[in-house]
């Protein structure tokens, strides 16, 4: 019995793992979809850890217009990608 307990938790991790990979692509296709330059300022901060003033100061624009295309990326996403939330929630709470 005990071996059965470890094969389900595997199985379970396993397709938690493909799911968690699914989520993660569905992403990242969402982020490719944003207007050029709203993905480039997005990435830069969030994947590079990037600064507003720092991304402004590379790019010749301003820390208002980074911030503006920032929220913009963020709220495209938030609505494209709404329908992943109750899955995303039942990952987090099985973790």
């Amino acid at each position: 019995m005990p071996q059965l307990l470890k094969d389900n938790q595997c199985s379970r991790d396993n397709h938690d793992l493909m799911v968690r990979a699914e989520l993660e692509a569905q992403i990242f296709e969402e982020i490719q979809k944003l207007p050029p330059q709203c993905r480039n300022i997005f990435q830069m901060n969030r994947f590079e850890g990037r600064k507003n003033k720092d991304i402004a100061a590379e790019l010749g624009i301003s820390v208002r217009t980074v911030e503006t295309q920032i929220s913009k990326a963020l709220k495209i996403l938030r609505q494209n990608l709404a329908h992943l939330i109750p899955t995303i929630l039942l990952l987090t709470s099985a973790a």
